[in-house]
């Protein structure tokens, strides 16, 4: 019988992870579960940790989970395996070719603060991917199979379709200080459930009509209002963005063409920003959107 606290831990990776995405956005490293990114980020909590025991501070908490369950990931995108719980925290179980034991990524992190030489994230890493190239010369066949993280991995998507999507989260993330100051002065754009009626503001004076929010002059506007909306979802729970191409094989395919949130865990919602976005500049009715967020935090 699987374990809740691993249960819970897992579907609360994709949450813990918002966390890093800000420090992301603050500069330093890139989000891209890669090794490089390893000793950049082990640097910046280095700046926000002086101690140890301070990943058990109530207010840091999230931010050292998100950095393990970083960790973690990175691994098991690596080596292949899942994750588990041993007595009170959750570990890192490599895939059974490789021979190695488990990996605590929280009690990682700690050790990274203890320390303190940026280097304690990369020698972990390296030592499993010494592991990997010795299976993979010895069997040239063998490849890691890892368990689906839900709202971390990917769904199974072209590559094209990630690639589009990919680009088009990271140009909203880095271009929304620019739509902020373009549409949105006076507002306060912190992610909440209260900012959506904001946001029902801006459609409501630049596309009053379902006409004008398809138009082509209004593409800036309304992409940022589409990634604004997925990014108050993704923040309930955690969750990924979603690209699907259009199927002239399934023409009535409602989730393609556009972007999605797919939130995280085994009950997690499909939140399409656009069609919510639609309703509302459709009926006019003021609360459409805070509606629809709320249908999500169940």
């Amino acid at each position: 019988m699987t374990d809740q606290r691993l249960t819970d831990w897992v579907d609360g990776i994709s949450l813990n992870l918002l966390g890093l995405e800000e420090l992301e956005e603050q500069g330093g490293f890139r989000l891209d579960f890669s090794a490089g990114s390893l000793g950049a980020l082990e640097a910046r909590l280095l700046e926000y940790f002086g101690e140890p025991e301070e990943i058990d501070d109530p207010a840091r908490r999230d931010l050292a989970d998100g950095a393990a369950g970083y960790l973690g990931e990175v691994l098991l995108r690596l080596a292949g395996g899942e994750w588990g719980w041993r007595g009170s925290e959750p570990v890192v179980h490599a895939d059974n070719a490789l021979g190695l034991g488990e990996a605590y990524p929280r009690r990682t992190v700690g050790r990274a603060i203890g320390e303190r030489t940026e280097r304690v994230f990369a020698t972990v890493f390296s030592e499993w991917e010494q592991a990997v190239t010795r299976v993979r010369a010895a069997d040239p066949m063998w490849a890691p199979s890892k368990k689906h993280t839900p709202g971390v991995d990917p769904f199974e998507m072209t590559e094209s379709d990630a690639r589009h999507i990919d680009t088009w989260v990271s140009g909203r993330r880095a271009g929304f200080g620019r739509w902020r100051a373009t549409f949105g002065t006076g507002s306060d754009w912190d992610f909440g459930p209260a900012s959506l009626d904001a946001l029902e503001g801006l459609l409501a004076r630049y596309t009053p009509t379902s006409r004008d929010l398809y138009a082509p002059e209004h593409r800036e506007l309304v992409d940022g209002a589409v990634w604004y909306f997925g990014e108050t979802v993704r923040r309930i729970r955690g969750g990924v963005w979603v690209y699907r191409s259009e199927d002239p094989a399934a023409p009535d395919n409602v989730y393609a063409g556009d972007p999605y949130v797919q939130q995280a865990g085994r009950d997690g919602d499909i939140v399409m920003p656009i069609l919510a976005i639609d309703e509302f500049v459709a009926t006019g009715r003021r609360g459409t959107l805070r509606a629809r967020h709320s249908r999500s935090s169940g």
